[in-house]
């Protein structure tokens, strides 16, 4: 066995270090300065992830990466990589509109701010939404490379029992 097969089998068989790594940088970006703004200050990470779902109410769809990055490392933890590629893309997408933000809601007045930067919280959240993609690339890469060692199942929905069944770094069904 050549031994890029065995790292590609390795990486693919522990997502769930993928899925602790994931949820790593995105702890530490909420702790971490997020939105530079123009009077000298930060907002951190963590008053964006609480506060982000305001601008739903004006059709900012940024906040949605949080909920669909959860279901991906979910779908990743299942290994259905398939999905998890769906809702990385998805929550990629709705992290890079971020990048529209001119201004944001300062205080419950009203008052607005403009946004002049992104801090390092920021990048770190925008690799938590890449990092489970990059693993189920890895999955995937390896399911075409090993078609006769795999089951064969095909994942297609998402079963909520799997995720009680996750024990450290594998999956086992019951």
């Amino acid at each position: 066995m050549e031994a890029g097969h065995w790292h590609l089998k390795e990486a693919a068989e522990n997502c769930g270090s993928v899925c602790v790594g994931d949820r790593g940088y995105w702890g530490l970006s909420l702790v971490l300065p997020e939105l530079y703004l123009e009077d000298q200050t930060f907002q951190p990470g963590i008053v964006c992830f609480l506060s982000g779902w305001v601008g739903l109410d004006i059709k900012l769809i940024a906040w949605l990466a949080n909920p669909t990055l959860a279901l991906g490392v979910c779908f990743l933890a299942c290994r259905k990589p398939r999905s998890t590629l769906m809702t990385c893309s998805i929550s990629i997408a709705c992290a890079m509109a971020t990048f529209l933000v001119d201004d944001i809601l300062r205080n419950a007045d009203g008052c607005r701010i403009d946004v002049v930067g992104y801090g390092l919280g920021f990048y770190l959240w925008l690799v938590s939404c890449l990092l489970p993609a990059v693993g189920a690339v890895v999955v995937l890469l390896y399911e075409v490379e090993n078609q006769s060692e795999f089951d064969g199942r095909r994942q297609t929905g998402f079963d909520f029992a799997c995720i009680t069944t996750i024990q450290c770094d594998r999956l086992e069904y019951s």
